[in-house]
């Protein structure tokens, strides 16, 4: 039992340590450091800063060799010296001094880091001020109180996140999107040009299935085909047996079938009519018919005499 308490107490206590070594305490300014800023005025902080930044390597300002290194510097000692400004006009002790600046500090390094959007960036910066606040022990702390959270929380609104996009735009790298773009007609191949209704096949070869063999021929030998149909004499040759003996036929073939196609149709048409007039001829004779046998019945009936009184 002494084994396995002494076990708990050891994971509990580094559980312990490795939540605590997240508080933002003491992380970048020491009680020491906060006391000499509060000395200073606006260059001694500035040049403070710097010979802090160079005691601590790797420098959190940006190197000299980087694009544009002494504009984000003057930036950066800006924005940390109005930090400690906010701190020394709220009335903040050594403790919430150091965390508020700790807290700044890291909102816009993962900000900028992974070029978080503001309101992913305000999601960071409320969880390290949630972190501060609560007194919930070994997970949270409370370093500062609920009116502290209040100005804290307008003064990140009011000053850092109504400039973020400023800040996005300078500390993070530029993306360029390179496009290109392609015509339809080099990348698609256009379909290929339908035939001339001159050339169409007769339907039954074409239910034969000779037009797939017909589709796959080049154009030049098509070509050719319909100039020696045409070069040949006219032949009445029936579909059945065109299709039998593989014979192509050309465009006077075609013209002839449609010819025989529109006679028949005629035909039939001009039978359904004199069909249909016959019949109506033989409606109206019977109509006819029938009228006068009721007026020679009539002509014969004698008229009644009526009586006299």
């Amino acid at each position: 039992i002494n084994a396995e308490f002494f076990f708990f107490f050891f994971f509990s206590f580094v559980l312990f340590v490795e939540i605590m070594a997240s508080s933002l305490l003491w992380d970048k300014l020491t009680s020491e450091d906060v006391s000499q800023l509060s000395k200073l005025d606006g260059c001694g902080v500035k040049a403070y800063l710097i010979d802090l930044f160079a005691r601590s390597p790797p420098s959190w300002l940006v190197a000299d060799g980087a694009m544009h290194a002494d504009s984000k510097n003057a930036i950066l000692l800006d924005f940390f010296y109005h930090t400690l400004r906010f701190a020394q006009e709220t009335g903040f002790d050594a403790e919430k001094t150091s965390t508020f600046f700790s807290l700044m500090y890291w909102t816009h390094t993962e900000s900028m880091a992974a070029c978080l959007t503001d309101q992913l960036s305000y999601e960071t910066f409320r969880r390290l001020l949630a972190r501060h606040a609560v007194h919930r022990p070994p997970f949270s702390e409370a370093v500062f109180t609920v009116a502290d959270v209040q100005a804290i929380n307008r003064y990140a609104v009011d000053t850092y996140y109504r400039n973020y996009k400023l800040y996005l735009y300078t500390f993070t790298p530029r993306r360029t999107a390179s496009v290109t773009t392609y015509l339809a007609s080099a990348c698609v191949a256009p379909p290929p040009a339908p035939r001339p209704l001159q050339e169409a096949l007769p339907e039954e070869l074409w239910l034969s299935g000779r037009h797939a063999h017909v589709d796959e021929a080049p154009d030049h030998d098509r070509h050719d085909t319909t100039q020696v149909l045409k070069s040949r004499p006219l032949k009445c040759v029936p579909a059945a047996a065109a299709a039998a003996e593989g014979v192509q036929v050309g465009s006077s073939a075609a013209q002839v079938v449609v010819e025989d196609g529109l006679k028949a149709q005629l035909q039939q048409i001009k039978s359904q009519v004199e069909r249909l007039t016959s019949e109506r001829l033989e409606e109206l004779e019977s109509k006819l018919y029938t009228l006068e046998a009721k007026l020679l019945d009539s002509e014969k009936t004698p008229p009644k005499k009526g009586k006299r009184k």
